[in-house]
């Protein structure tokens, strides 16, 4: 028996455990999917690989990118609408380590 409920879309929550883990937020997005990253505790330069990788996805699919805290970021799909007032373009992605 169904309800008459819609399933909504759904939003996911990661800590990504190493730059390996990228790959598997990506699916997500690339299935439509919004993803909101946690990358507090990560060294700089972990952090900013994870973040160039998913840039590199978001932006490959004209997506979004939002952040919600200082190491938190809201990883959308170009049909999510988010609203809020931080976010990146293509040109915008955070460096974790400024001493490159």
């Amino acid at each position: 028996m169904q309800s008459g409920r819609k399933k909504g879309m759904g939003v996911s929550i990661q800590k990504p455990n190493s730059f390996e883990d990228s790959e598997v937020i990506c699916d997500m997005l690339l299935k439509g999917q919004a993803v909101v990253v946690n990358l507090e505790g990560f060294n700089p330069h972990d952090a900013q690989r994870i973040m160039d990788f998913l840039s590199g996805c978001i932006y490959a699919m004209d997506g979004k990118l939002n952040q919600i805290a200082k190491y938190i970021f809201l990883f959308s799909p170009d049909n999510v609408d988010v609203s809020g007032d931080l976010s990146f373009d293509s040109n915008g992605v955070p460096i974790f380590n400024r001493e490159f």
